[in-house]
């Protein structure tokens, strides 16, 4: 049993923690009051960071002096967050990123960014908007996007969804006006599109053009 009953986090508190590699603060369904008293203004992180987990982050971005290109694994469930970072960020070797329940994020980099990620949770980041990669992506195989109520445009590139059981969730999605996908792999399931609104499909589109 843990006799730590209380830790106080300060701002600068990861400044110096220069070999750090995993980080996590978790959120326990069980436990009502947490005894980990975290800073509503983080100033770092350690570039070394290979896993994150930080439910609740409480801040609108990452630190600004973070250098993300390290990390295997960004897990934020339930942040804050109202986008990750400002400017251009090259993550080489992030695998899973987890942004679920974020209800306040409102944009996300492009995808592109991440060219070895495998699998991208965003359920119920109610006000993303859009969601897109400029590049192709070869190993990702999930991308959850379940009650993003506000989301308009999922732009991928060809076959983005290259596993033969690549799946793309989108239950609950009531605005999306355009699906944009050039090529897609036979096992690729767009999963309970939409109850209401428009989809448009690019693919389709050209074919028709091609054909007049």
């Amino acid at each position: 049993m843990c006799k730590i009953r209380e830790v106080n986090i300060h701002s600068k508190t990861f400044k110096m923690m220069h070999k750090l590699r995993m980080l996590q603060f978790y959120t326990s369904k069980s436990a009502k009051d947490s005894n980990v008293h975290i800073p509503k203004f983080l100033k770092s992180l350690p570039d070394e960071l290979r896993f994150l987990r930080w439910d609740g982050f409480p801040q609108i971005s990452l630190p600004q002096d973070f250098c993300p290109e390290n990390l295997v694994e960004l897990n934020m469930r339930d942040s804050h967050l109202e986008r990750l970072w400002d400017g251009h960020q090259d993550l080489p070797n992030l695998k899973r990123l987890d942004l679920s329940g974020s209800r306040k994020l409102i944009q996300i980099p492009d995808l592109s960014q991440s060219p070895n990620i495998e699998e991208i949770i965003l359920s119920h980041c109610v006000k993303l908007d859009v969601v897109y990669s400029s590049s192709f992506l070869a190993k990702l195989s999930c991308l959850w996007l379940n009650g993003c109520y506000e989301l308009r445009i999922l732009n991928l590139p060809s076959s983005i969804l290259l596993e033969s059981l690549g799946v793309i969730v989108l239950c609950d999605c009531p605005s999306l006006e355009m699906f944009s996908v050039s090529k897609t792999s036979e096992g690729v399931l767009p999963f309970g599109c939409l109850r209401h609104g428009k989809l448009r499909c690019n693919e389709k589109k050209k074919e028709e053009e091609k054909r007049a």
